[in-house]
């Protein structure tokens, strides 16, 4: 997907709605469970209506800092289940992640992660890791392999956090 005019993207945890201003190819709808700015609408994605037709579907849906914050592992999954709901066709998903997510976790690994996602009929366009975040960048292609994820110790160590997603 090339870079064009108008880009439909949803900003879920948006926080101040700022983050996605300087770039005006873009038409951001950012939302927050807990919107402390009035750039920012107060919604809980899994609350966000499924878009009825194409026109009010996302070109990017972004997740940054946001699933590892999701209590549950299952709902964790759920909601990279719902993400590709709301894109327009080869929609693009753009996910961040703290680093020790992918490569500290007993449940998690960068590889796991990717296997999920790609189950849910992406690929991988970009990545990229900084000291402290993971950042991928997906294009969906409609291959959706249902697959499900368990709970399973992938990289066992006492020092390791418990960082998981579960699919059903």
């Amino acid at each position: 997907m090339a870079v064009k005019p108008n880009m439909k993207m949803l900003d879920v945890g948006a926080i101040s709605g700022e983050v996605y201003i300087k770039y005006q190819f873009l038409k951001v709808t950012s939302i927050d469970l807990n919107s402390q700015s009035p750039l920012v609408i107060k919604q809980d994605f899994f609350l966000r209506p499924i878009p009825a037709t194409q026109a009010e579907k996302f070109d990017i849906v972004c997740l940054s800092l946001v699933i590892n914050f999701v209590p549950e592992a299952e709902d964790r999954g759920r909601m990279l289940q719902i993400v590709s709901k709301h894109l327009a066709g080869d929609g693009l998903f753009y996910l961040v992640l703290p680093l020790p997510c992918v490569t500290n976790s007993r449940y998690c690994t960068n590889d796991h992660l990717k296997h999920i996602v790609f189950s849910l009929g992406y690929s991988l366009i970009a990545e990229h890791h900084s000291k402290k975040l993971a950042y991928y960048l997906f294009k969906f292609n409609g291959e959706y392999q249902q697959q499900e994820f368990k709970k399973v110790e992938i990289a066992p160590g006492p020092a390791r956090n418990n960082f998981c997603i579960t699919m059903k």
